[in-house]
């Protein structure tokens, strides 16, 4: 039996200061909630994950978020029922290959991708790795970080935008690849183990954040003495 919520759960310190450069701003934020998550177990102690967006009747109601953290900032949203056919407007898809499954944990590997509306094919996504947390049945939840994170401004419109909201502008963030830290949380109703066999539409919350790398942070900065020096 799943349990649907209608509020984002946060993991403690899963998401700590330490998963996040002190000398990094964050550039973008996203979260969304009653992704539909299912399993498809492999050969042996592995098998596919994915959460996706859907709008199913009298079922789950995906909704999210993403937003731009610096300036100028914005958000764009994404109301109950945005992706009426879980691969179109705004669809958030996270799939990951698990390996080694145990009563406690699991590794993983995968990508993300985030589109926005109106069939602009603007998109955000990258790879996954990380560990899943399954020692509490009830409430398995993975965290990860993301790496060679990319934004494509495919439209040509510069704007990345929701069902509500102001949107925000692509135009001006960090160079490509960005990099950050991933949550997923898995709400279960009596299951013994997870991952022990298949499942599907099981609510699942998701929350991220994403940063420059270490690169890209040395490149904006002799960019900026450059620009200084010309000034002079």
């Amino acid at each position: 039996m799943k349990k649907v919520v209608t509020s984002l759960l946060i993991v403690g310190s899963a998401m700590s200061a330490a998963a996040v450069s002190a000398n990094a701003d964050i550039v973008i934020s996203f979260g969304y909630q009653q992704l539909a998550g299912s399993f498809t177990p492999g050969q042996s102690n592995d098998g596919t994950f994915t959460a996706i967006s859907v709008s199913l009747p009298n079922s789950l109601q995906s909704t999210g978020f993403v937003n731009r953290e610096v300036p100028t900032t914005g958000s764009a949203n994404f109301a109950p029922g945005f992706d009426q056919n879980g691969a179109g407007d705004g669809e958030f898809i996270l799939q990951l290959t698990l390996t080694n499954i145990t009563n406690t944990s699991a590794n993983a590997s995968g990508f993300f991708r985030i589109r926005d509306v109106g069939n602009t094919g603007d998109t955000i996504g990258g790879v996954v790795t990380g560990v899943w947390n399954l020692q509490n049945p009830g409430l398995p939840f993975f965290s990860g970080s993301l790496t060679q994170v990319i934004y494509a401004n495919n439209s040509g419109d510069g704007s990345f935008d929701g069902t509500g909201g102001s949107g925000f502008s692509m135009n001006g963030l960090p160079p490509n690849p960005l990099t950050g830290q991933i949550q997923t949380l898995l709400i279960y109703f009596n299951v013994p183990q997870s991952f022990a066999g298949p499942f599907s539409n099981i609510s699942t919350n998701v929350q991220g954040q994403l940063i420059p790398t270490p690169g890209a942070l040395a490149l904006m900065g002799v960019a900026g003495l450059a620009a200084s020096r010309r000034r002079r």
